[in-house]
């Protein structure tokens, strides 16, 4: 039998949303304040172009959303309706959970002897570790 740990919704609709809505209010803001028709232009392409990308995003993960599904032989992060997932199988190692990245840090599940990273970004570090826990999963560090 699997566990499954489904992302946080809201939070992906928050950031996703916040992201859309601040690219939406600086194209309105530059389009009002450019000085030519051609700075305009600029403007409303590279900007619009970024809210469009940042809308597209957001429907993606609401169409795809992710879970992560723990079972005995293999943690994996899965998005609905797409074949391809990460995972990390028995036999890797231990687990362990590390912040990566500069300014902006990323919470990352890895095993000692695996190059397979899981982001744990939208997900509830506690209830994963609970859900590989259950499934006898070591963690570095365990006795």
């Amino acid at each position: 039998m699997n566990d499954v740990v489904h992302e946080k919704r809201r939070v992906n609709d928050l950031l996703w949303g916040f992201l859309t809505a601040a690219f939406a209010v600086a194209l309105v803001r530059g389009h009002m304040g450019a000085g030519s028709d051609r700075s305009r232009l600029v403007i409303d392409v590279l900007v619009g172009g970024l809210v469009v990308l940042l809308a597209s995003a957001w429907l993606w993960t609401r169409r795809h959303p992710a879970r992560i599904e723990v079972s005995y032989e293999l943690i994996a992060l899965r998005h609905e309706d797409l074949p391809r997932s990460t995972e990390l199988r028995r036999g890797c190692g231990d687990l362990y959970f590390k912040r990566s990245g500069g300014r902006v840090r990323f919470l990352t599940l890895r095993a000692t002897e695996s190059a397979q990273v899981i982001s744990l970004q939208m997900f509830d570090r506690r209830e994963v570790e609970r859900a590989c826990r259950a499934h006898r999963w070591r963690f570095v560090g365990d006795p």
